[in-house]
């Protein structure tokens, strides 16, 4: 028992009250040490290096043991001799004299440190944008509810802007993601330094920050948009590069009378976003409802709805479609595709629903239920792998995060069945969160691959900095094949990035049986696409080691 705790990291200890002297056992020294610490040799010692709040946590923790007649756990600080602390997990039980005066306390600890610190930060994460410090997505769109409810119940009005920086791609080639970051950091402040201090600017993701101004006129809105670029545009942003000019497109809606929730405000400030950056850089477009714009909406809100409705039934569907090894044609992976049916149970096509969930913000909730579904099936059918997509929302969600550790952490021999695919635009765009991203999972167990690989530009720099396990070639290139020099030296090309990496590649989009042998010949190591099979909802899993009932 002793070894079995040991190698967990765990330390068993017996603290006699009355002599105050604490009991370690044999691998107490080290795994202090590891820390910076000394066993404590009496209770007294402990006691004077737990901060205040801990001290007040344990007491209270052993004086609840003591009247429930239960073990404890509880977390604190302690004082490290160098600066610093670091934290204890305690989980204890007590042991009292018939008169119920406590006499000693048996139980092991444990150092949690790392664990605090990855909570803390996904806490921070769950409010705040990692890079420029501003609120997150989340949090802006909170605001913004909050602000709507009170222009609906108190007659306030007010503003929402979306201001998406120029040209950022095009800083991102020339001039490195490490520079276009400083670009963004600086933006996000000059920004924040322009509002009052009741309004609140956030990043909504890569170059698009979001603005909810409350309390305020019509005309208040309109300055203070132009007050926003003016800012942006009165001085250059000296970088790493140099001095570099930018400018900012924005998009707006005035409140109450065009947008009922955060969501239809949110997704009108995009709109309006995308019509102003249609008519050039450093330009702006006020929201306005036309027929036609009126109509799109309408049924956007009503596959909205149906996604909800999906989510919120647990009627959300995931079809599987196979990933073969080339050499073998045997099932290596299932990819999970998500499906949701319409009221009538007609199943709606993806490329109806997905971007809509995108510009809602409602894929975040989606790829959850996606994940918990992947989890449940890795769980029902051993030995199966699946991958599944995250999208570039997710990368960014600490809620789906928290939700991977929740499912997958210690369960290393189940994560290592799961790939989880993000796509190369996402790499491009949000390369630093991206890492940490990747990190998270990798440190799980689970794989990571980039799909949609070769529509983008991802770099040799790139493909070492995220740490990936597979590529996936887009489809695109795949297409006419057979029939396309330029496709087959393409591919060749990007199959040999890969393997100089160590990855394997997969070749998606596969319809014939002379684009499979070419595509072996090429030396790609997986296959996907309709010549194998179309994404069903009951495949028949490897005929081998899986069991078929599944």
């Amino acid at each position: 028992m002793r070894l079995a705790l040991a190698s967990a990291g765990e330390i068993v200890y017996d603290s006699l009250v009355a002599s105050e002297e604490i009991v370690w056992a044999e691998n107490a020294q080290a795994e202090f040490a590891r820390h910076g610490l000394t066993p404590f040799r009496s209770r007294r010692d402990f006691f004077s290096l737990i901060t205040p709040e801990g001290a007040a946590a344990l007491a209270a923790a052993i004086d609840r043991s003591i009247k429930q007649d239960e073990p404890y756990r509880v977390s604190y600080q302690v004082r490290l001799p160098q600066g610093g602390s670091c934290w204890i997990e305690d989980c204890g039980s007590c042991v009292c004299d018939k008169t119920g005066r406590l006499t000693r306390v048996v139980g092991v600890v444990r150092f949690v440190t790392e664990e605090k610190e990855r909570e803390s930060r996904l806490t921070y994460l769950a409010s705040y944008d990692d890079l420029t410090g501003l609120v997150n997505r989340g949090r802006l769109r909170s605001e913004l509810s909050r602000m709507l409810e009170r222009c609906w119940s108190e007659g306030e009005s007010g503003g929402y802007l979306v201001l998406g920086i120029d040209n950022l791609a095009m800083f991102n080639e020339s001039l490195g993601y490490d520079v276009a970051d400083d670009l963004i950091v600086e933006v996000g402040k000059r920004l924040k330094d322009v509002i009052s201090a009741q309004d609140i600017v956030g990043r909504l993701s890569g170059n698009k920050f979001g603005v909810v101004l409350k309390d305020c006129s019509n005309d208040y809105v309109t300055k203070v948009v132009q007050k926003l670029r003016a800012a942006v545009q009165e001085s250059v942003i000296y970088t790493k590069a140099g001095p570099v000019s930018v400018t900012v497109s924005t998009g707006f809606v005035l409140m109450p009378g065009n947008a009922r929730t955060a969501l239809e405000a949110m997704a009108r400030g995009e709109e309006s976003l995308g019509h102003a950056k249609s008519h050039g850089r450093d330009k702006v477009h006020c929201y306005q409802s036309n027929q036609e714009s009126e109509s799109s909406r309408r049924a956007k809100m009503k596959v909205a709805d149906q996604i909800m409705s999906a989510i919120n039934s647990g009627t959300v569907l995931l079809h599987y479609q196979p990933i073969v090894d080339s050499g073998t044609e045997e099932a290596s992976h299932f990819e999970c595709l998500v499906r949701i049916a319409d009221h009538d149970g007609e199943l709606i096509p993806a490329y109806q629903f997905i971007p809509v969930a995108e510009e809602f913000g409602l894929v975040r909730a989606l790829d959850k239920r996606v994940l918990e579904m992947a989890v449940m099936r890795l769980e029902s059918v051993p030995g199966l792998n699946l991958t599944l997509n995250a999208s570039g929302m997710t990368t960014t969600d600490v809620t789906w995060v928290q939700k991977a550790i929740e499912l997958l952490e210690g369960r290393r021999s189940l994560a290592e069945r799961l790939t989880i695919e993000i796509t190369e635009t996402v790499a491009l765009t949000d390369l630093d969160e991206l890492k940490n991203f990747v990190a998270i999972l990798r440190e799980m167990g689970c794989q990571v691959a980039i799909d949609d690989f070769g529509a983008g530009y991802t770099s040799y720099r790139n493909l070492q900095t995220l740490d990936v396990d597979m590529v996936k070639i887009d489809g695109v290139f795949v297409r006419d094949l057979v029939t396309s020099p330029d496709n087959q030296f393409y591919v060749r090309a990007l199959a040999e990035l890969a393997h100089h990496f160590g990855l394997k590649c997969v070749a998606e989009c596969v319809e014939t049986a002379e684009e499979a042998a070419l595509l072996r010949d090429i030396g790609v190591d997986y296959l996907q696409g309709y010549y194998y099979s179309k994404p069903i909802e009951a495949p028949v899993w490897r005929r081998s080691e899986l069991d078929k009932s599944a």
